[in-house]
């Protein structure tokens, strides 16, 4: 019984860490690179108005990083994730 009940947990596990990859890693990310854009405009104190120089990204399992580089206003680092790990709205904050 004990082996029945690890083995089913293994591959709940194994299957929501595959949910986890395609939803955070795989799938579209527009609507994260949008929140995370107006956060850093906001954190910047540019709004919509902000030049973007430069921005590199990174994403994994748990959230995606994005680090901008506003002309005459500096780097900032935004970083975003789910409200529960792979399922949520997102939510942007800055690093």
């Amino acid at each position: 019984m004990g082996r029945k009940v690890f083995r089913w947990f293994t591959i709940a596990l194994f299957l929501l860490t595959l949910v986890m990859i395609a939803m955070n890693v795989l799938g579209d990310d527009t609507e994260v690179r949008a929140l995370a854009r107006a956060k850093v405009g906001e954190v910047a104190g540019c709004g919509a108005d902000c030049k973007i120089e430069n921005l590199r990204g990174e994403r994994g399992m748990f959230g995606e990083t994005i680090t901008y580089d506003v002309v005459r206003k500096g780097t900032h680092t935004i970083v975003c994730r789910r409200q529960y790990i792979a399922v949520g709205p997102w939510a942007c904050a800055p690093q």
